[in-house]
């Protein structure tokens, strides 16, 4: 919730909305029964699929131009880039 920079709360309100409208459910977290996980509702993948899956394949296509060696370096650049950015 800190990430997202609102309150528990107001974080409620969000996926209650989501859930709400189809797009999300909620589950329990196997791993913590005091936790609940929210996750994509088929109805949301649909969306997802249809806005990203035309980036995605365009992205794995320009990818494919690049050698390991190249996607490394690219992917360290990021790495170090998002350490540089505030958090908060």
């Amino acid at each position: 919730m800190t990430a997202a920079g609102r309150t528990p709360a107001a974080i409620t309100v969000a996926i209650d909305r989501l859930e709400r409208a189809g797009l999300a459910t909620r589950e329990p977290d196997p791993a913590d029964r005091r936790r609940i996980l929210v996750r994509p509702s088929d109805r949301a993948e649909r969306y997802i699929a249809e806005i990203w899956g035309p980036i995605q394949e365009d992205g794995v296509a320009l990818l494919a131009d690049f050698t390991i060696d190249q996607l490394q370096a690219f992917a360290e650049f990021l790495r170090q880039g998002a350490d540089l950015q505030p958090t908060t």
